[in-house]
């Protein structure tokens, strides 16, 4: 997007993109759309009622933290209290979230396209609904992985735990 001067304003690369990429899958979109107090980077809408809102963190240094990311869900989760859309939220970012960015936005049903992600995006995706079933089948399968390691994790803790009591009860 550029301003009155024709420049190009700073961190709104991603977000024609993302403009571009809802047009092609058939969405009405507007950047920098206000709702109810809300800015959203990218909103879409298509025919059918389906909407999406997509966030666009252009960090080229530094990650994308925790408080961005719940300025995002704090936007979304009013925005569906308050009119019930938008069905998608996706967060993309030409950097990288902090862990605990990610697991928030894992726990609360944000979409992440992180710097690996988006360069792939639109080669092997037809519409947004595919790769946010892509991201959920990988997160599915990497969630059951690390819900396995931590069961396994706490059941050592619990038998270390155990012998500690056993030590502690042991009469020299």
């Amino acid at each position: 997007m550029e301003d009155e001067e024709g420049i190009i304003r700073k961190g709104t690369v991603l977000e024609d993109w993302m403009e571009t990429l809802l047009r092609r899958a058939g969405f009405e979109t507007a950047q920098h759309m206000m709702l109810h107090g809300h800015e959203i980077d990218v909103w879409g809408e298509r025919q059918d009622g389906k909407s999406i809102a997509v966030e666009c963190k252009e960090y080229y240094e530094g990650k994308v933290s925790m408080d961005d990311v719940r300025n995002f869900f704090a936007k979304i989760y009013d925005l569906r209290n308050l009119i019930g859309k938008p069905d998608n939220a996706i967060l993309v970012s030409s950097g990288v979230l902090t862990l605990n960015a990610q697991d928030f936005a894992d726990r609360n049903g944000i979409t992440i396209f992180e710097r690996e992600d988006i360069r792939k995006f639109e080669e092997y995706v037809d519409s947004f609904e595919d790769a946010i079933k892509k991201k959920a089948i990988k997160k599915d399968k990497l969630l059951i992985d690390l819900q396995e390691e931590n069961r396994k994790l706490r059941k050592e803790i619990q038998r270390r735990e155990n012998q500690k009591i056993e030590f502690k009860n042991r009469k020299p």
